[in-house]
């Protein structure tokens, strides 16, 4: 089984189990700080699989964060560059 990666607030996390309603377990991963967790799956790995792909998922999401903080400052830029000097006879 991989080994469970810490969430991202930075506090370990835990495999836990609970009932189904077939009375079935399932798996989950929870963060012992702020109770961030998976959903329940009928199997450890599958689990810690799904918790260790959501640490990739919010990388992406601060990679997209970033790009569009990037696209609005260049978007500003060419706004100014674009405006007409104001008081300057030509």
């Amino acid at each position: 089984m991989s080994e469970l990666k810490q969430c991202q607030c930075d506090y370990p996390a835990n495999i836990h189990t609970e009932a189904a309603e077939d009375y079935s377990e399932l798996y989950y991963v929870e963060c012992s700080s702020c109770y961030m967790r998976t959903g329940g799956k009928k199997n450890k790995e599958d689990a810690v699989r799904e918790w260790n792909n959501r640490v990739i998922e919010d990388a992406l999401l601060a990679e997209i964060d970033q790009l569009k903080h990037a696209i609005a400052n260049l978007q500003q830029q060419l706004y100014f560059k674009n405006l007409p000097a104001v008081g300057v006879e030509g």
